[in-house]
């Protein structure tokens, strides 16, 4: 053992940290015992299934590991990492592991490998038995793409957990923190692993008349077209959130993501919702419409989520306001500063988020939507573009705060605006036709909720609420490189005016 425990000390220090931490009789004692129960009591029903003359007897044991093993590893294993990088965090032990030259991918690997190691014991002391009773009605093929499933939701499960660990608030306990994580994990997962038991068993079956549809030209049919766009997806998922987290662990007061790895994160979200949207049966012209307005709402929540993640705080901006004319001329400009820079304001990367998001419905309306329908989705997605700049630009603003609680006041006034003309209309009961007005004219509305009102009596109303919006775009613009170039004056200067 110590030949074996040397061995993982030089190929990772962190690993070999958290197995001498956690390697204790007590708990492989407790994951032995646990496992030999759980397997004693399945064995024991099995048995008795045998005995009254069912047919069944290895399916109870599978279906029954198929819930109980991959929920332990998920839940129990978010619950743990999420516990232990909260208290490194709070302890200050991780500021001492920054110091070390590991890599911060090794840090975090060995955080993975280490934490749940007692949860990956009780997991490979059953998997025998699941293994031998699956293989009675199925293919080792179909065994290994199981197991394949159960660690693609293990990446994105622990990639959340290291997430809320290491960018939680400090007056949050890491028991509560793990908590939260845990529960967010146990109301989730069980819909990824339904879904998973019923693609399996009709794939496996040969039920594939449930797979109608396709994502581009591949169709569901296949089941290694379903499997691959899975382990795809979810292997993205892991991606994205294990970048914020090595992102944060190696520079704790920058922004929780890059302008450039936002980009890259949008547009693929981008093309995996239009691989979706573009084959999609549209019997109605009105199905595609109400189809646009879904996606824009969500596309609504994915750019705010990405101002908070890339909207550097009031430090930041303040280096960057006072210090940038000390930067070498043949370095990039304004615009590019502005669009890649990492404590440059963040208004420059969401209106390219923005537009990128809106070329690409712009194309989707024009590929499947007839007229007016077409001209009417257009116009909407405009007026939503607008909708998330202004947001970008009220987060990006709130931020500058000298409060501690900027991004609580940043949220409050996202929401706020969200939700204050749908409290209004149904307070006042407006009439649809109304409604719609009110929508137009609103700063937050949209097009999106006139669709049954005709095109004639919302021109005025819609050429009025663009011009609104713009104008407070304009505002909030202004007011944003105002205050920058007042933090930017230097002390002396501020002191002598």
């Amino acid at each position: 053992m110590d030949s074996v425990f040397h061995r993982i000390g030089e190929w990772n220090p962190q690993l070999l940290r958290e197995l001498k931490g956690r390697l204790k009789p007590g708990p492989l004692v407790l994951a032995l015992g646990a496992a030999v129960l759980l397997q004693g009591l399945l064995i024991l029903v099995a048995t008795e299934y045998d005995y009254i003359g069912q047919e069944f007897s290895w399916s109870v044991i599978y279906s029954s590991l198929d819930w109980i093993l991959p929920l332990t590893l998920w839940v129990c294993g978010v619950f743990l990492l999420t516990s232990d990088l909260a208290k490194e965090v709070r302890k200050g032990t991780l500021n001492f592991i920054r110091f070390s030259p590991q890599e911060s991918e090794k840090v975090l690997w060995g955080k993975v490998l280490g934490v749940p190691i007692v949860v990956y014991c009780f997991t490979l002391l059953c998997l025998p038995l699941h293994a031998l009773a699956i293989l009675q009605e199925y293919s080792l093929v179909s065994l290994l793409a199981l197991y394949s499933l159960w660690g693609l939701g293990c990446a994105v499960c622990y990639s959340m957990a290291l997430l809320f660990g290491i960018i939680g608030h400090d007056k949050v306990g890491e028991q509560a923190r793990a908590g939260s994580a845990s529960v967010i994990s146990l109301m989730v997962m069980p819909y990824y692993l339904q879904g998973v038991r019923h693609c399996w068993d009709a794939y496996s079956l040969g039920n594939v008349e449930y797979f109608q549809d396709s994502w581009f030209i591949f169709p569901f049919s296949s089941a290694w077209v379903g499997y691959g766009l899975t382990m795809v997806t979810g292997m993205a998922i892991a991606y994205w959130m294990a970048s914020m987290v090595n992102r944060v662990y190696q520079n704790p007061l920058g922004t929780r993501m890059s302008k450039s790895q936002s980009y890259g994160m949008l547009a693929t979200f981008q093309i995996w919702l239009l691989g979706f949207a573009l084959p999609a049966e549209l019997d109605f012209p009105d199905e595609g419409f109400y189809l646009l307005f879904a996606i824009s709402v969500f596309n609504l929540m994915v750019v705010l989520l990405s101002s908070f993640l890339i909207a550097p705080e009031r430090q930041n901006c303040l280096d960057w306001a006072r210090y940038r004319h000390q930067q070498p001329k043949h370095n990039r400009g304004l615009i590019q500063d502005l669009l890649w820079g990492e404590k440059s304001p963040a208004v420059g990367a969401i209106a390219l988020q923005v537009l990128m998001i809106t070329a690409v419905w712009v194309f989707w309306a024009i590929a499947r939507l007839p007229n007016p329908e077409r001209t009417w989705a257009i116009l909407s997605l405009i007026i939503s573009a607008n909708l998330m700049l202004i947001y970008g630009l009220i987060v990006q603003l709130s931020l500058l705060n000298r409060s501690q609680k900027r991004v609580a006041i940043a949220g409050f006034l996202v929401f706020a605006g969200l939700l204050l003309p749908l409290m209004i209309v149904g307070i006042l009961e407006l009439s649809p036709k109304m409604a719609a007005t009110w929508w137009m004219f609103s700063v937050f509305g949209g097009a999106w909720f006139a669709l049954e009102q005709t095109a004639q009596t919302l021109v005025l109303p819609f050429a009025f609420s663009l011009l609104t919006q713009w104008a407070l775009f304009a505002a909030l613009n202004t007011s944003l490189f105002s205050r920058l170039n007042k933090m930017g004056q230097s002390t002396t200067k501020a002191l002598m005016s």
